[in-house]
């Protein structure tokens, strides 16, 4: 299925709203996705990373128009303080090292995520039986 505005907005209600999620800017980042996201996304998980991009662009621009980010910076935060009360928290459980600014939204870190899935891939490490089996077969691997 190739994502639409009807598709997008079926998937991630919150955005039904056209007035304050225009169809001119859904359109725009669902153009983008297309320009923006890795070629080597698989078939069965394109849809999903376009739409995760889509909502997070689209959050982006919320927070930015809504004051939410210093000088339009995202993050999430580790410490607030007003006066003699403060709070901290430990934003390592939601936050990636090297997303940047897809850290900057819940979409954008399952995006993230997504598309680290998709390069990280597997590797190869041997039972210790079928090294000792290499060893004696006297691969140079093996030893």
């Amino acid at each position: 299925m190739a994502v639409t505005l009807a598709s997008f907005r079926v998937v991630f209600p919150e955005f039904g709203s056209t007035t304050k999620y225009p169809d001119p800017a859904v359109q725009f980042w669902l153009d983008q996705a297309g320009v923006t996201l890795p070629q080597s996304i698989p078939p069965g998980q394109i849809d999903l990373a376009t739409m995760l991009y889509i909502a997070h662009n689209l959050t982006l621009g919320i927070l930015s128009a809504s004051g939410g980010g210093s000088a339009g910076s995202f993050a999430p935060v580790s410490s607030r303080s007003v006066g003699p009360v403060s709070k901290s928290m430990d934003t390592s459980a939601v936050t990636s090292a090297g997303a940047g600014i897809y850290n900057g939204t819940a979409y954008g870190q399952r995006l993230w995520a997504l598309l680290r899935g998709l390069v990280s891939g597997g590797f190869y490490r041997p039972s210790a039986r079928a090294a000792s089996l290499a060893a004696m077969a006297n691969y140079p691997y093996g030893r």
